[in-house]
C-alpha cells in the first residue's frame, strides 16, 4: 500500500519549507496555542526571541513564547487536544441512548457534543470558545443535579443485580451442597449394608439392621432424601459412638479403612458386652446407624 509523505513544514516568518533541498538539515518548532498551530523554522525563532521573550505570530498575531513551541507535527498537537477536550466534554456531557424518547433526540444530542469538541479544539481564543469553556468548567465543578441522580440510580441498579447474582451463587452452592450430601449418605448407607450383609454370610450376624433393609427395598437415595425432607437431620450429620463420644459418620474410601472401622466396631462391641451375641448385634447396629442430631 503507497503511503503518502508527511505534508511540508513550512515557516510562518520566511516561508522556508521542510522541502527545500537547501533546509533538508533545517529544524522547525509548532506552536502548541489552539487555532494557532503555525511552524516556525529554528533561525527565525533566535531572531524573533533575541529581540523579546515572546512575539506574535506572523499570521494569526497570537502572542508566542519558548513554552508555547515544541517539535512535534501539527496533526500530533491537533489529535492530542481533540483526546484532551473529548475526555473533558464527555465527562460531563454522558447522557445514553435510553433517556432518550426517540432516536433524533440522541443524534441530536450527540452532533451537539462534537459541536462543542470543534469549537474547543478550532475556535479557542474566540468568544464564543470562551463561554464553552466557562460553561464546561461550571458544570464539571458542580456537575448538574440530574448527572447526579443518573449517577446514584446507575450504582443502585448495579448493587441490586450484584446482590441477585449473589444470591443465586448461594442458591447455587446450596444446591451442589444438598446433592453432595445426599450422594455422600447415599454411599455410607450402601456401605454400611455390604458390611451388615458379609457380616450376615459369616454367622456374625443374625439378619440385617431393619433401617438398611427399608432404604434396600425403596432405594438407597430415596432413602436419604426423605430423611432429608423429614427434617430428622438437624445440621445433616450422621454421628456415631466412638470410645464414649459422638463423633461424624466416617466416609470409606478404600478397603483398608473399611478393615480398620471393623476392628475398631469390633473392639467397642465386645468391651460392652462379651458373652451375649444378640447384645452384641444391638450394641453393632446402635454403632452403625449412629445418632441423629
Amino acid at each position: 500500500m503507497d503511503v503518502s509523505p508527511p505534508p511540508p513544514r513550512v515557516c510562518a516568518k520566511c516561508e522556508t519549507s521542510s522541502n527545500d533541498p537547501h533546509a533538508q538539515n533545517l529544524l522547525f518548532k509548532t506552536s502548541k496555542v489552539p487555532s494557532c498551530y503555525h511552524v516556525f523554522c529554528l533561525p527565525c525563532l533566535k531572531t524573533l526571541f533575541s529581540k523579546s521573550s515572546s512575539f506574535p505570530c506572523p499570521i494569526c498575531s497570537i502572542s508566542l513564547n519558548p513554552s508555547k513551541l515544541t517539535s512535534s507535527s501539527v496533526s500530533t498537537l491537533y489529535c492530542s487536544t481533540d483526546a484532551n477536550w473529548r475526555s473533558k466534554v464527555l465527562s460531563v456531557y454522558n447522557k445514553t441512548r435510553d433517556e432518550f424518547d426517540d432516536l433524533k433526540g440522541y443524534n441530536d444530542y450527540l452532533e451537539e457534543i462534537e459541536d462543542i469538541i470543534y469549537t474547543l479544539v478550532n475556535e479557542y481564543y474566540t468568544p464564543t470558545g470562551l463561554s464553552l469553556r466557562k460553561k464546561l468548567s461550571s458544570l464539571s465543578q458542580t456537575l448538574d443535579s440530574s448527572v447526579i441522580e443518573r449517577q446514584i440510580s446507575k450504582e443502585e441498579e448495579e448493587r441490586v443485580k450484584k446482590e441477585e447474582v449473589e444470591e443465586e451463587k448461594i442458591k447455587e452452592w446450596r444446591k451442589r451442597n444438598v446433592r453432595e450430601q445426599v450422594l455422600q449418605r447415599t454411599l455410607n448407607l450402601r456401605t454400611l449394608y455390604k458390611s451388615e450383609k458379609n457380616l450376615v454370610s459369616l454367622g456374625e450376624r443374625s439378619e440385617i439392621s431393619l433401617y438398611l433393609q427399608e432404604a434396600k427395598r425403596i432405594g438407597f437415595e430415596k432413602y436419604v432424601e426423605k430423611e432429608m425432607e423429614e427434617g430428622e437431620k438437624e445440621e445433616g450429620i450422621h454421628v456415631w459412638y466412638q470410645g464414649g463420644k459422638i463423633g461424624p459418620l466416617p466416609t470409606l474410601r478404600s478397603r483398608s479403612e473399611l478393615k480398620n472401622w471393623e476392628i475398631k466396631r469390633q473392639r467397642i462391641c465386645g468391651q460392652v458386652v462379651k458373652k451375649s451375641k444378640r447384645d452384641r448385634e444391638i450394641c453393632f447396629d446402635e454403632f452403625m446407624k449412629g445418632v441423629w442430631i
